[in-house]
């Protein structure tokens, strides 16, 4: 079975759904010269931001936002990100041109290497603001893998490399006394 979409409650879809729409009636967001007639919400996939601020900093449980992909027909012309706020949520990044499309190919290499397994399977985004790729993990039940990808290659790491490569990017930025 392909990699599912998550399901939201009906009041956060509404919230999400009124957003995007004020989002495409200020005109920013938009699939090129021509103006949005219909959009919608086509996927949406949750965020874990790492490492966490807690004792535990590569824990994967709840997470801590959503990545919904916006379309007009068969276009995907942006990829909107929503941090929790509580019961809220609010709007953080906004994904159009090369970086969406990126997502959108490993996305796409990710339903075709899932497709033919048994089992229900739901990708969500590592968000990790010094990646220097996308970072995925897919979850089926208690299940979890990681993937690595620079748009044309994904490859599946573990999670010590995870840890690993994210360890060292973040020894190796200033400290805020340092700046």
């Amino acid at each position: 079975m392909p990699l599912q979409t998550i399901e939201l409650p009906a009041k956060l879809n509404l919230r999400i759904a009124r957003r995007v729409s004020a989002l495409v009636r200020q005109g920013i967001l938009s699939p090129g010269p021509d103006p949005i007639t219909e959009h919608q919400v086509s996927f949406c996939m949750a965020i874990q931001l790492v490492p966490k601020l807690t004792g535990n900093r590569f824990s994967f449980g709840k997470a801590e936002g959503l990545r919904v992909f916006i379309s007009t027909g068969k276009k995907i012309i942006a990829a909107v990100d929503f941090l929790y706020a509580g019961k809220i949520v609010r709007l953080s990044h906004i994904y159009q041109g090369p970086p969406l499309d990126q997502l959108v190919r490993t996305l796409d290499r990710l339903k075709t290497l899932f497709a033919a397994k048994p089992n229900t399977y739901h990708a969500e985004v590592l968000s990790f603001l010094f990646a220097q790729s996308i970072l995925i993990l897919v979850r089926s039940g208690k299940n979890r893998s990681f993937y690595r990808s620079n748009g044309t290659k994904v490859d599946e790491l573990t999670m010590a490399a995870l840890k690993q490569e994210i360890e060292d990017i973040i020894s190796i930025q200033p400290l805020p006394e340092e700046l």
